[in-house]
């Protein structure tokens, strides 16, 4: 996750991949092999908070779990709300 990634989104999705790759690599060495995947990136950050919202729960259908900050829960859109849906998510499994 990178906030105000102007300067990145410029370079384009090979140099973000390859960024991430090369901190990967300066962080757990080469094992396990890494790739990336996809590069997504979004021109807001969260979507709009307003009054009597409603979230979508963090199981729709039965044996799915869902995670993210939009995920309705005790935090509201945040880093932390999004990793506590996960934990909530891993928790089911």
């Amino acid at each position: 996750v990178v906030s105000g990634a102007a300067q990145w989104v410029e370079q384009g999705r090979r140099a973000i991949a390859d960024a991430v790759v090369t901190q990967w690599h300066r962080h757990f060495g080469h094992q396990p092999p890494v790739d990336v995947a996809a590069i997504r990136i979004e021109q807001r950050a969260t979507f709009s908070c307003t009054p009597a919202m409603l979230r979508p729960d963090g199981a729709p259908l039965p044996g799915i779990s869902v995670a993210g900050d939009y995920i309705a829960g005790r935090y509201p859109a945040t880093l932390e709300g999004a990793v506590r849906s996960g934990l909530a998510a891993v928790a089911t499994l």
